[in-house]
């Protein structure tokens, strides 16, 4: 079964913060931020990381509507930027 569209929201957004090896506290106070705006608690967020580690390595998925995506892109986005280093 497919995981909740805001597990794959913040599983994407986690695959980016976390690409350069550590998220630094920025970049965690980004999450949270996104977090609260897409309505995700501790367990959705314990869910994508495990989502994250679990097989092999993880490949960004797409969400079932385009505004969505947009959200979550521009969430990605945002989190990359918000230490000043991609």
């Amino acid at each position: 079964m497919r995981p909740h569209a805001t597990i794959i929201h913040l599983a994407n957004v986690l695959a980016i913060a976390e690409a350069d090896g550590a998220m630094s506290d920025v970049e965690n106070g980004a999450l949270s931020d996104i977090m609260f705006r897409i309505g995700a608690d501790e367990a959705d967020l314990h869910a994508a990381r495990a989502l994250l580690t679990h097989g092999e390595s993880y490949r960004l998925q797409p969400l079932a509507y385009p505004v969505a995506n947009m959200q979550m892109i521009e969430n990605m986005v945002l989190v990359a930027l918000a230490d000043g280093q991609v």
